[in-house]
């Protein structure tokens, strides 16, 4: 951190601040703040500066001459404004409708790739070294001289007018499109019953068996799905929360019960129906595309040209598919800039790395934590903020240094097993025993809980019939060991019927399995088919060392949904009923367990489960590789 800005209008009442000064001189008096906090970056950015710098990576280090430039700088759309000190204008009716381009409101309406032209920063310069107020004026830029002009910009024509706050997922897509999505669905498209009845449908997914996936936040690979107070209330949202409303309609859609929601409870006609669920699979999509990590070869003009297409091509399905009835319909910046997105991954890279996720997460050590340790008087808020965090600073970076001295002179600790499979040191464990009565046919289990808690019994019928059915006479009077948690490959499983007393968790995973039509589970490295499962109980022989699970599988066969799910059907006794569903359990090796798997049922009461995709999937179908 090189400086902290003040806020201007923290020493003025509104009234005084806005009489007080003009556009030109609020802009004017920024860009001097900005000015001293980039006097000594424009200085090492000179030539032959910071020429023989002992640059130190770990334990490494090696003499180097650095070169610095500025590529780009993280923030939200006004506070790009406010760096390039444009006037701040997004209505129907601005001259100029972005910072980073020459476009008008008539590229609005109609957002198509190469209809506009990005501005060049030398070019800016020229117009306010000769005075020329009236084409700044049109650009609703400053007619003074500003403090990023000064910097380099590591050969990039376009400058600060790309580098300051270039589009990204955060703010134009989560905070922007979607949640503009989200108002039209819940005010506009929904009454308040149906709104009431959906919230009533996503809650009950509380009361599901707990998996992996199945999170009250976002987890790596899905986004949230879990909403105590409903998602048709859109106030005091975080932007990973607005995704997850978003992924929690889609889901709810495809449910049966769901599409009753929509279909007649708001009276939507097929058609809504499935331009609803169509335009929100591909902003997932396309959300999940933009966090990719490797895109297209920078040599590959046709990949480039694909890719722009594609954007374009979603940006106008939103708008004809989806219509806003509200505001300016769809006439806003935000779609438009989303025009600029490829061009930003061939100067930037990866469009991930100018993400403001993490930029914006750090405003809770730098701002929210340490605003709470000052006097919060509003003239000397910043003079007080910006000491905490400069004694902040110098303390964390005391710490590092001792915690660095301390890794070097401590052996490293090696995780060498960290493959296989073996009970988690958190699992619950319980001991049992079977044998059998006079009745051949008749089961016997004694079980005995190793961990104190009361736990309810965990040998069901399905599950001795699957014991019994595997193992054959050889399952009897064998001392055995039961157990709720598993790490396969360092990745933790869970099949308990009380998990911390927030009721049953079964893990769903998918196995591999060798055999299509008698269901072998695999060991060994063959070819094999990945069937989702759930994972119902961890066992082992007390004498042996191998690990077993107790799984209720899918059947082979499955269809594709949709392009972010497929449809499977659990497997149950043939003469089973619909309301006395007999499961059939198998037993597998746990090292036939390949990874976790997102498994929600088709219908309540119903042999029929979604396999919702994971959003590694989503991405291609957006834009294959």
């Amino acid at each position: 951190m090189i400086a902290y800005i003040p806020r201007q209008k923290n020493f003025y009442s509104t009234d005084e601040y806005n009489s007080k000064f003009n556009k030109q001189e609020k802009t004017y008096r920024l860009q001097q703040l900005y000015a001293a906090a980039l006097s000594s970056l424009k200085h090492y950015q000179q030539k032959d500066m910071l020429n023989n710098i002992n640059l130190q990576l770990g334990n490494k280090s090696k003499i180097v001459n650095l070169k610095i430039p500025v590529m780009y700088i993280i923030g939200d759309n006004q506070g790009g404004d406010g760096i390039c000190s444009r006037h701040i204008h997004y209505g129907k009716t601005a001259r100029q409708i972005s910072r980073t381009c020459d476009a008008g409101p008539e590229q609005l309406s109609n957002p198509t790739a190469g209809s506009c032209t990005r501005l060049i920063m030398q070019d800016v310069m020229q117009l306010v070294l000769d005075h020329n107020g009236s084409a700044l004026f049109d650009l609703y830029q400053a007619q003074h001289w500003i403090a990023w002009f000064d910097l380099d910009y590591g050969g990039n024509p376009e400058g600060i007018f790309t580098a300051a706050c270039p589009p990204e997922a955060l703010h134009a897509l989560e905070n922007g499109i979607f949640l503009h999505v989200l108002r039209e669905l819940f005010d506009e498209m929904l009454n308040p019953r149906t709104c009431a009845c959906l919230d009533e449908h996503v809650y009950s997914w509380n009361n599901y068996p707990g998996q992996h996936y199945l999170r009250g936040n976002h987890i790596e690979g899905f986004p949230r799905l879990l909403f105590s107070g409903g998602i048709s209330s859109l106030t005091e949202l975080k932007a990973d929360d607005k995704v997850g409303i978003i992924f929690c309609v889609i889901v709810a859609a495809l449910q049966v019960e769901g599409k009753e929601i929509f279909m007649n409870c708001a009276n939507m006609d097929n058609s809504t129906y499935r331009n609803l669920i169509y335009v929100f699979k591909l902003m997932l999509c396309y959300r999940a595309w933009l966090k990719k990590e490797f895109y297209w070869d920078v040599n590959d003009n046709d990949a480039l040209q694909n890719a722009q297409h594609a954007i374009e091509t979603l940006l106008k399905e939103i708008i004809t598919l989806l219509p806003r009835t509200t505001g300016q319909h769809w006439e806003i910046v935000k779609i438009h800039e989303q025009l600029h997105v490829i061009l930003n991954i061939l100067f930037y890279g990866a469009h991930r790395n100018v993400h403001t996720g993490p930029q914006e997460h750090n405003h809770i050590q730098n701002t929210k934590k340490p605003s709470k340790q000052v006097q919060r008087n509003k003239r000397t808020f910043d003079w007080e903020l910006g000491n905490r965090l400069a004694d902040k600073y110098i303390i964390d970076s005391a710490c590092q240094k001792f915690a660095a001295s301390h890794e070097t002179n401590s052996k490293p600790n090696l995780n060498l097993d960290g493959d296989g499979s073996k009970i988690s040191p958190n699992s619950s464990k319980f001991t049992f025993k079977l044998s059998l009565k006079n009745n051949v046919q008749d089961v016997k289990a004694v079980y005995n809980w190793k961990t104190p808690s009361n736990k309810a019994n965990p040998l069901t019928q399905p599950i001795l019939k699957a014991l019994v059915n595997h193992f054959g006479d050889r399952i009897y009077n064998q001392p055995m060991m039961g157990f709720s948690e598993l790490k396969h490959d360092n990745v933790l499983y869970r099949a308990t019927a009380e998990y911390r007393t927030r009721g049953c968790w079964y893990d769903n995973a998918l196995i591999a399995w060798d055999d299509k039509q008698t269901g072998t589970n695999l060991v060994d490295e063959r070819d094999f088919v990945l069937i989702p499962s759930e994972l119902r109980l961890f066992f082992k022989f007390e004498q042996g060392e191998e690990l077993y699970c107790i799984v209720h599988s899918c059947e082979y066969t499955n269809n594709q949904n949709s392009v972010l799910s497929v449809k499977w059907k659990k497997e149950y006794l043939s003469h089973s009923s619909r309301l006395t569903k007999e499961p059939v359990y198998r037993v597998i090796s746990c090292d036939s367990i390949d990874s976790h798997c997102l498994l929600l049922p088709y219908e309540f009461g119903s042999e029929y489960v979604l396999q919702i995709l994971h959003s590694n999937v989503w991405a291609d179908e957006f834009l294959p590789s």
